[in-house]
């Protein structure tokens, strides 16, 4: 009889050890859950900013490509203009004795 008493004296210790270990993993468990959603927050957030960011770079590129070609255009508006303005100021002698004149 002292060792069932014994015995069931050491078998309620190791359930109540067990009881313990089980709250602990059960609460390492939620811990562990929680910090699994705020990490999935995070990357859900993470994905959003990075799409936004690629959508303004998009939209960067084309405008440094509009920019482009109109820097371009405007180049050859330029030198044109140039060549315009040379050519009028490139007044042959009959002409310009005929501006004097008038």
């Amino acid at each position: 009889m002292i060792i069932e008493y014994s015995l069931k004296g050491a078998s309620e210790k190791m359930t109540k050890q067990m009881e313990a270990q089980l709250s602990e993993m059960n609460s390492r468990i939620e811990e562990s859950q929680r910090t699994v959603i705020d990490i999935n927050s995070q990357k859900s957030r993470l994905q959003n900013e990075v799409a936004e960011l690629n959508r303004q770079l998009e939209d960067a590129e084309h405008n440094v490509g509009t920019l482009s070609k109109d820097k371009s255009s405007l180049s050859i508006q330029l030198e044109e203009s140039r060549r315009s303005l040379d050519d009028e100021t490139r007044v042959s002698p009959s002409t310009k004795y005929c501006k004097e004149k008038k």
